[in-house]
């Protein structure tokens, strides 16, 4: 394989910072740079920790960058397998061992009671405790934005693995350092400098400002009290390069809101919804029992009312009007439908096949394996299907979806750093055409404060996490093609 000069850099970086967070934007080809160091470093023993969609991802790229005998020497964990399998393949001795986040933590075995009833028997540790007797030479944790919570079963899994191998490489990929408050940052410098960041609280009342807030008794982090003092501190420790500094020949992205008036059915319930919380749908009576409920609810009323009647596998409205009409004027163009919704994925999905759209899908419950062979269908240029639809949860992390030129946001994450991503599966080296991203938004409803919200913490993303620009000598060395490793 080759590389792009700025891919050069970038894999130079990791080298000479054994423990370092590379954070470039969505789309730069991060799991190539983090293998090509690795090789470089003779990494022997590599213990690869990322979402379980990208397992076989990863297993691919090691293929494409290292050749055939380096994926030979690599293996995934499933989670499915029993565990004496899993530990065999860990004591295997691969060079390359990939296992999705989850499966490294704590893990509660449910057995059913004489009433058929799941009843806790006990939590599996086992798999964690080989993890940390292996002697691994570096540690690699994809999408590390998924450990933020310093609560979690994942962090304090990865925190014991790091704590058994002080001397290896660790190496945080992420193009979301930060997805919605800047102390989430903490777990990642942890994890890389376990001895320095030992205690959260400590650094929290030295890096950020706190209040008080009415369901806490102890004070809270509430912003950082020097944004561009922690942004050159973060500098030291993390490599963030932009699409638009480093590939200046990818093809424009352009946003569209496609703006729809809720339909007369729609208005009703969800002017009931909003002010009684409660409406009567196919002769049942649903309601919501807190603002957060009534909120979920407001957002699936402007979607389409069907979704929340689980009667139903109908699914109609203003806004999957729209849908419809954009994917039958896409000519010879493919589109990726984004819902964080996977009733609407899956009732979508049939309604267009319906309308004669030829389509596939997957949500968060499908298999890994499901995923891959979707997204492989719809790269096949001639003969793959015309629409795919996913989760945005679930396609928005390392998928490569270049073959299709067009977004449709059914709805939007509260989190900006999310639909990016979503949005960066087509919008990455590969592509080819001009990107065009639709907005499906219902006039005067919840989502108009969804976007203030996404605007606010875009806002706040910007001005903590640093940005590595490069000049444009180096973009036009980029700009004449990449170069041999």
């Amino acid at each position: 394989m080759k590389q792009f000069d700025y891919q050069v850099t970038g894999s130079q970086f990791l080298i000479d910072n054994p423990a370092s967070i590379l954070g470039d934007d969505m789309g730069l080809g991060k799991t190539g740079q983090t293998l090509v160091a690795l090789d470089k470093v003779g990494a022997k023993r590599v213990l690869i920790v990322c979402p379980n969609t990208v397992k076989q991802v990863w297993q691919d790229q090691i293929g494409e960058w290292l050749g055939d005998a380096a994926k030979a020497d690599s293996v995934i964990i499933h989670g499915r397998d029993p565990y004496h399998k899993r530990e065999e393949h860990l004591r295997a001795g691969k060079r390359f061992t990939i296992i999705n986040l989850e499966g490294i933590g704590k893990r509660t075995v449910y057995e059913k009671d004489e009433l058929g009833n799941k009843v806790a028997v006990n939590t599996e540790v086992r798999l964690l405790g080989v993890l940390e007797k292996v002697k691994w030479d570096a540690i690699i944790v994809d999408e590390s934005h998924r450990i933020r919570n310093r609560k979690s079963k994942v962090f304090n899994a990865m925190r014991a693995i790091r704590r058994t191998h002080p001397q290896a490489r660790v190496h945080l990929l992420t193009g979301t350092p930060i997805l919605k408050e800047p102390e989430e940052i903490w777990t990642s410098l942890h994890i890389l400098f376990p001895k320095q960041y030992t205690s959260f609280h400590r650094w929290a009342n030295e890096e950020c400002n706190m209040a008080f807030n009415p369901y806490s008794r102890w004070p809270e982090p509430v912003g950082i009290k020097d944004p561009e003092a922690f942004k050159a501190r973060l500098g030291n420790v993390m490599l963030r390069r932009l699409k638009s500094d480093v590939l200046p020949d990818l093809p424009d992205k352009t946003f569209v809101n496609v703006d729809v008036h809720l339909n007369d059915e729609q208005r009703k319930m969800y002017r009931s919804m909003d002010k009684s919380m409660f409406i009567e749908l196919a002769g049942k009576e649903i309601d919501a029992v807190n603002p957060l409920a009534k909120q979920l609810r407001l957002r699936q009323i402007s979607i389409s009312p069907d979704i929340i009647d689980p009667g139903s596998d109908k699914i109609t409205g203003a806004k999957i009007d729209a849908v419809i009409e954009i994917c039958q004027s896409l000519g010879e163009q493919k589109a990726v439908i984004f819902s964080q919704f996977s009733t609407v994925i899956k009732r979508l999905s049939k309604r267009l096949q319906r309308e004669g759209v030829k389509c596939v899908s997957f949500t968060g419950e499908d298999t890994a394996e499901h995923k891959h062979a979707v997204v492989a269908a719809l790269q096949e240029q001639t003969q793959g299907p015309q629409v795919l639809l996913c989760t945005t949860q679930a396609g928005g992390v390392g998928l490569t979806m270049t073959a299709a030129s067009v977004a449709i946001f059914v709805d939007l994450m509260w989190v900006p750093a999310l639909n990016a991503q979503a949005v960066d599966r087509l919008h990455r080296i590969g592509q080819k055409s001009a990107v065009t991203v639709y907005n499906i938004r219902a006039i005067n409803t919840v989502e108009w404060r969804v976007e203030q919200v996404l605007a606010q913490r875009s806002a706040m993303f910007d001005s903590l996490i640093p940005v590595n620009r490069v000049n444009w000598a180096i973009a036009r060395v980029i700009q004449e093609g990449p170069i041999e490793v």
